[in-house]
């Protein structure tokens, strides 16, 4: 039996990890699903058996935008494009970001769903305990490009929400694990050949949560009334460090890893050195003055309350050790071995 459309809604950055997941359950759902992709939109071809519409587009251009709203009721915002200097990230991620918000006002969207980042926080030994009212790193300038693009985009939509009335959301995932994505998670440590850096001792429980239900949260947000202008941490329980997760890496891979937990003071110093000889040649990048906090955010030691989350929206993360390691390490492992690029 042919469910009927529940809605129409726009994925912008569909293509990637979550937006994958988050395009099969808005479906299974009920939902009409549009995706906006820049490039290829192979990524998605097993979903338009199931009526997924795919509308090549690129974010900066106001003319593709305004096409892919056409007609949408709900947009989420998942997309991030890869740069490398603070003017790139300005121009690929942070102006998109207010032509959406621009555009989702003109167009009478009901919802705009922005993906910020947990990043954007400062999250290392003396953070404490952070929920929504935490403000975000109040030295973000001096945090890494990522982090600072999140930061910037929220706070301009955040304005438009407050001065123009745009129906805003904000997500911020912690770090996102499951089928589909890489199982060398970068928020684990710094990977390379069969090698691991670890940031910090790697003791400490980290903010992980599984894909579907960062997914099911996003979901969420549009079927739950009267939340426009908040905000929503999504972050499972702390349930596994660092090295409980390379452990199980390694038990799912079968290859052993050299790890080594680096002090932060040792991933610090030469990020430093190299930015003096930046400033000596007059790099474009020389403007990022390398921070010890930034490093040290990576440790992920804050300590995270999503009861917001799982009050608002109902939201119920899997909160099972082992349910995030057979899904969360377990598919993601499977994932990628059995992808055309894992072997090369």
């Amino acid at each position: 039996m042919q469910i009927n459309p529940r809605g129409t809604v726009l994925v912008v950055g569909g293509a990637g990890f979550i937006g994958r997941e988050l395009i099969r359950q808005l479906i299974a759902s009920g939902y009409s699903v549009r995706a906006m992709v820049r490039r290829s939109g192979v990524a998605l071809e097993d979903f338009r058996a199931d009526g997924l519409e795919v509308v090549p587009g690129d974010l900066r251009r106001e003319a593709d935008l305004s096409n892919a709203l056409s007609g949408i009721e709900f947009v989420f915002h998942l997309a991030h494009a890869k740069a490398k200097t603070w003017d790139e990230y300005q121009t690929d991620n942070v102006e998109p970001a207010r032509l959406v918000g621009d555009l989702c006002i003109a167009k009478n969207v009901k919802r705009l769903v922005y993906t910020g980042t947990i990043d954007s926080y400062y999250a290392g030994s003396k953070a404490g305990t952070i929920t929504e009212k935490t403000p975000l790193d109040p030295n973000i300038g001096r945090r890494n490009y990522y982090a600072r693009a999140k930061a910037a985009a929220e706070n301009i939509l955040t304005e438009m929400h407050r001065s123009r009335r745009l129906p805003l959301v904000i997500v911020r995932p912690g770090i996102v694990i499951g089928a589909g994505g890489s199982p060398f998670h970068g928020a684990i440590g710094r990977f390379s050949e069969n090698s691991c850096e670890v940031w910090g001792d790697g003791k400490n429980k980290l903010p992980l949560v599984l894909v579907s239900d960062v997914a099911s949260a996003l979901v969420r947000t549009i079927e739950v009334s009267g939340i426009e202008g908040e905000s929503y941490n999504l972050i499972d329980l702390p349930l596994l460090t660092a090295r409980d997760y390379l452990d199980e890496l390694q038990k799912r891979t079968g290859q052993p890893l050299v790890i080594a937990n680096r002090p932060i003071w040792k991933l610090y110093l030469p990020d430093f050195a190299k930015w003096i000889v930046k400033v000596a040649i007059r790099h474009p990048d020389r403007i990022r003055v390398p921070s010890y906090f930034d490093w040290e955010s990576r440790t992920q030691k804050a300590n995270f309350n999503c009861d917001h989350a799982r009050r608002e929206l109902g939201w119920q993360p899997a909160s099972n050790r082992q349910r995030l390691i057979d899904e969360g390490i377990g598919e993601a492992v499977q994932s990628w071995l059995h992808s055309p690029t894992s072997r090369q």
